[in-house]
């Protein structure tokens, strides 16, 4: 029975309270604060990243693009001193020989040594050495050019081709029991590595490399090194 002058009971029931939720539901939901700002945060970041990946890529394109012309650079200068090398070791005749004439063979190409100082007669081509005697042709204390260390049928064949063209190349034994050093002859005490003799000596084995490789491939062995034999 309803109450006199007061508010039926469904109407109590059915008022929400001061400050709460209507009934029958949850908390209101609102939406998430910052949202946008935090789209707009992301946005940026990814942005930024692109950027900085693309730089990374140009500055990769640029840095392959100057290595391989420098490596071009290198190779058509390492080319052209090994065609001047050949073109200098060719005697005149040479050149100006009619094409009915036999040229001279590049066994005898290879310059001269040193000639005396003061002689005005013009430098004949070395003549093939015949080959090496047996032994141990090094002289204690004294310096030698090493063209290679390699394996004894290699050893043999390249101081063969310089014997031929002038050199007194010879293969003696290395610190491994399995390979051969091939060293040129003469030997000079220390004090004279940068004396005249000594140069020219490099000089014509890098001219005798040249040679090789053309012929051959591999090494021109222009990292020619003067060893100390010590026994």
């Amino acid at each position: 029975m309803a109450r006199r002058g007061g508010p039926a009971l469904y109407e109590i029931l059915g008022k929400p309270k001061q400050g709460g939720s209507p009934s029958g539901g949850g908390a209101p939901i609102e939406p998430p604060s910052g949202s946008a700002r935090g789209l707009g945060f992301d946005t940026r970041g990814l942005g930024f990243f692109a950027l900085l990946l693309g730089c990374v890529v140009v500055a990769y394109l640029i840095g392959v693009s100057r290595g391989e012309r420098i490596g071009r650079e290198r190779l058509a200068q390492e080319r052209a001193e090994e065609m001047r090398l050949i073109e200098s070791a060719k005697p005149a005749s040479a050149a100006t020989a009619p094409s009915g004439v036999a040229r001279a063979s590049e066994n005898q190409a290879v310059a001269a040594g040193p000639a005396a100082a003061g002689s005005s007669a013009p430098a004949t081509a070395p003549q093939p050495l015949p080959p090496a005697e047996a032994g141990e042709p090094r002289e204690k204390g004294l310096n030698y050019f090493v063209l290679i260390s390699t394996l004894p049928a290699n050893a043999e064949k390249i101081a063969l081709f310089f014997r031929e063209r002038g050199l007194d190349a010879r293969v003696v034994s290395d610190q491994n029991d399995r390979l051969r050093e091939v060293i040129v002859l003469p030997g000079f005490p220390g004090s004279e590595r940068n004396s005249p003799m000594v140069q020219e000596l490099k000089s014509r084995i890098r001219t005798v490399g040249a040679y090789w490789k053309a012929a051959n491939g591999g090494s021109d062995f222009s990292d020619t090194y003067a060893k100390r034999f010590d026994g």
